[in-house]
């Protein structure tokens, strides 16, 4: 089942302040690809993919330079491995991972790696109960449980609920995106 987390990086309460030449490192760690579409693609070779949205432009990074970085990871499924590219994209971006789900108090679950400072989240409700994470096994011991109720969903499945909470993921990704 496919796995879908947003990246965001924060500065003073604003969107900013991510590590764009510590993401593309990562992602050329990873071997991953920049598609004609603008996404990176990545096998992580254990049967499971990696597409990362929102980052095109990193090829043009600087060492030095900070960012407003924001993406959406796509796992093909959650595996330790996964988790290990999920939590050093993160990590390396300076970027917090949000994790939207309909039994988050606020639509989304927030996980913050050390690397990032608590100080600089949004004063928002959704940032409320963040959540710190040291490491990529503790971060795929948080979203392994939650990936069996996760939003995204096939189109023969859609109800009246699930049409809702996809109303409220595509708000979601407007407020990250400011779209």
């Amino acid at each position: 089942m496919a796995l879908d987390v947003y990246l965001k990086s924060f500065l003073g309460g604003a969107p900013g302040g991510g590590d764009a030449r510590g993401a593309l490192t990562l992602l050329e760690t990873f071997g991953a690809e920049l598609d004609d579409l603008g996404a990176w693609q990545i096998d992580l070779g254990d049967g499971v993919a990696a597409e990362v949205s929102g980052l095109a432009d990193l090829a043009e990074a600087e060492a030095g330079e900070f960012w407003e970085l924001a993406c959406l990871v796509r796992l093909s499924d959650l595996t330790p491995r996964g988790a290990d590219f999920l939590f050093g994209l993160a990590q390396s971006g300076l970027m917090v991972v949000i994790y939207p789900h309909q039994e988050a108090p606020h639509g989304a679950y927030v996980y913050v790696p050390m690397e990032v400072d608590p100080v600089d989240l949004p004063i928002d409700a959704l940032f409320d109960a963040a959540e710190g994470i040291e490491t990529s096994n503790e971060l795929h011991s948080v979203l392994a449980p939650l990936q069996l109720g996760h939003w995204s969903v096939q189109e023969d499945e859609l109800t009246p609920a699930r049409t809702v909470r996809a109303g409220l993921f595509a708000r979601l990704s407007e407020w990250l995106w400011g779209r």
